[in-house]
């Protein structure tokens, strides 16, 4: 879906990478690169999945761009709040 919107010009190559960016992958990458830094049981995502497995990856934006703004990451919170418009989330 992502790459398609990204296609046709609707959403930027920002959006795009937010969209399809893989936590598990840089998860792994770190722990590799950084061994004894990193606890073995890190992971880079704020939610959890569900007993099927699933995230619910608009609970975990919405998660992000909370944290970002309690952060004062106002750039990440407008990334974030973008992300979940363009994936429908209902306010």
């Amino acid at each position: 879906m992502s790459e398609a919107l990204y296609g046709v010009g609707k959403i930027s190559l920002k959006e795009h990478a937010a969209l399809t960016f893989d936590y598990d992958k840089a998860t792994n990458n770190l722990k590799r690169r950084a061994p004894g830094y990193i606890a073995a049981d890190f992971d880079m995502y704020e939610t959890f999945v569900n007993s099927d497995g699933q995230r619910d990856w608009i609970a975990e934006f919405d998660t992000r761009a909370s944290k970002d703004f309690k952060y004062g990451n106002l750039i990440g919170y407008q990334s974030k709040m973008k992300v979940l418009d363009i994936v429908g989330k209902k306010e």
